[in-house]
């Protein structure tokens, strides 16, 4: 296991890649805090963890608010807990539907969401857009102790949009 004895905060974590990112860190090892505003979802992701063995603790709140980001840093220091790794909210397929059909853009305005990120996907070198799993699978090696002496650099997982 990867990341065994390592502990993780996975943002936007109640679906999409947040959620894959939190799933794939437990199957590894890690234990999980799984952060979303979502209750629902949180409650659903946890139980998807423990119910294959892994360890995750739900923790809903909004992370716009500073006052939630406060606490959620003073619920973890009196455990002395030392997170390994912060996975910030990724854009999502459905954060990308807000970008693709962005109400400033003429182009796109009044066309319906999910054909423009199908259009979009079809545009990238790969013909496809990617998939949750792909980018929890970057993250996980980018936290794990195969990347130690990865230091500043970028790697797009992009399906070659950038290459």
């Amino acid at each position: 296991m990867r990341l065994e004895g390592k502990i993780g905060i996975v943002t936007a974590a109640a679906s999409g890649m947040g959620r894959a990112g939190a799933i794939r860190f437990a199957r590894e090892g890690a234990a999980v805090g799984v952060v979303d505003i979502d209750q629902l979802g949180v409650d659903a992701v946890v139980g998807e963890i423990a119910n294959s063995g892994g360890r995750a603790v739900g923790i809903v709140g909004d992370l716009g608010v500073v006052g939630f980001v406060r606490s959620l840093a003073k619920r973890l220091a009196p455990e002395k807990i030392r997170v390994n790794a912060i996975c910030p909210g990724p854009i999502d397929t459905p954060m990308l539907r807000v970008f693709v059909a962005r109400p400033d853009q003429q182009r796109t305005a009044g066309q319906d969401k999910e054909v423009l990120v199908q259009q979009r996907g079809r545009q990238n070198p790969m013909g496809r857009t990617g998939k949750p799993e792909e980018i929890a699978n970057a993250a996980l090696f980018l936290i794990s102790d195969e990347a130690s002496f990865v230091s500043g650099a970028a790697l797009p997982v992009d399906g070659a949009a950038t290459a």
